[in-house]
C-alpha cells in the first residue's frame, strides 16, 4: 500500500538561541510516552510519520548567536538522515527565516531549490523595513514516487499595515508568473506557510479575541491580493471541509459561497 505524502507546517516562533532550539528538537527532553505539540516538533512530526516539515519565522541568520541551522538542531549527530533546505534571512538579522526539512526520504528523489529569497536577487522589498524582506519565501521540486510535485513554503509579513500585505502577496502572485516558475500553476503545487491573513475579519477577531475596529480592515482589505495569487495558481486545500453543524443563523458564517466555513478553503475554478 502507498503512502501519503504528508506535509506538516508549523510557525516555530524562533528557534536561534541555545534557549529555542528545545522547540524544535531536544535530545535530552523527550518522553516518548508524550507525543503531543508540548514535547517538540521533530518528535511530533515523527510520531505523525511526516515525510516534510515546513518551518517559517525560524529567525536563523548567518550571525545567529550559536550559528546553527535547523539541520544543526534536527540532527545534531547526523545520523537521522534529514535533508533540510534552509531559507535564513539575508540582512543577518533575527527575523523571519523559512526551512524544508524532509524528515522521511523514502520513494522521495530529485531534491531541488527552484527559488529562495535568501540568495535570489529577485525578492520582495518591504515598504517599511528593507532588513526584513528575506527569509520568506522558499520554492522546491522533488518526486515522490516518480510523480513531481512542488511545494511553496511561505512567511507572509504580520504587519497591520495593508501595503504591506498587498505587496507581499503581488510580488509572490507576479513571482510564479516568471518563465523559470510559471510551469508551476499547473502542476503538483502544494503551499504552505503562515500567511498573516484571514479572509473573515469578524472570524478572526472572535478567535483571537481581537476588539473589532472597523477601522482597522487591513486584513479584510488585502483578502484581494491575496487570492489573486491563490487563483492565479490554481491552489486549493481539499483536505478541509465546510462545518455542516454549524448555525446557519451564526453572524460569523459570513463568507464566500466559494470558500467553506473554514478559513482559506477555496475551490478554484
Amino acid at each position: 500500500m502507498t503512502e501519503a505524502l504528508t506535509i506538516a507546517s508549523f510557525n516555530i516562533n524562533g528557534c536561534s538561541t541555545a534557549v529555542t532550539h528545545s522547540k524544535l528538537y531536544d535530545p535530552f527532553g523527550i518522553d516518548h510516552n508524550d507525543v503531543s505539540l508540548n514535547t517538540n516538533i521533530i518528535q511530533y512530526c515523527t510520531a505523525q510519520s511526516i515525510k516534510i516539515l515546513c518551518l517559517q519565522e525560524t529567525k536563523l541568520h548567518d550571525d545567529s548567536p550559536d550559528k546553527k541551522t535547523t539541520k544543526d538542531i534536527a540532527d545534531p549527530d547526523g545520523d537521522k538522515g534529514y535533508r533540510c533546505l534552509e531559507n535564513p534571512n539575508r540582512d543577518k538579522v533575527s527575523k523571519g527565516g523559512t526551512s524544508i526539512i524532509f524528515l522521511d526520504t523514502t520513494d522521495i528523489t530529485e531534491i531541488t531549490t527552484l527559488y529562495s529569497d535568501y540568495d535570489d536577487d529577485n525578492q520582495w522589498i518591504h515598504p517599511k523595513e528593507a532588513n526584513a524582506s528575506s527569509g520568506r519565501i522558499q520554492i522546491i521540486s522533488f518526486k515522490y514516487l516518480a510523480e513531481t510535485y512542488y511545494l511553496i513554503n511561505v512567511y507572509a509579513p504580520s504587519e497591520k499595515h495593508k501595503e504591506v500585505k498587498i505587496s507581499f502577496f503581488h510580488f509572490l502572485r507576479d513571482l510564479l508568473k516568471q518563465p523559470n516558475l510559471s510551469h508551476l500553476v499547473n502542476s503538483n503545487t502544494i503551499a504552505v506557510g503562515d500567511w498573516n491573513i484571514v479572509e473573515n475579519l469578524l472570524r478572526d477577531s472572535i478567535s483571537l479575541r481581537r476588539d473589532l475596529d472597523p477601522n482597522e480592515t487591513c486584513y479584510l482589505e488585502s483578502l484581494d491580493a491575496f487570492t489573486d495569487f491563490l487563483n492565479g495558481s490554481i491552489l486549493t486545500d481539499p483536505s478541509i471541509l465546510p462545518n455542516e453543524e454549524e448555525d446557519e443563523d451564526d453572524e460569523v458564517n459570513d463568507v464566500d459561497p466559494k470558500h467553506s466555513n473554514m478559513t482559506f478553503f477555496h475551490i478554484n475554478e
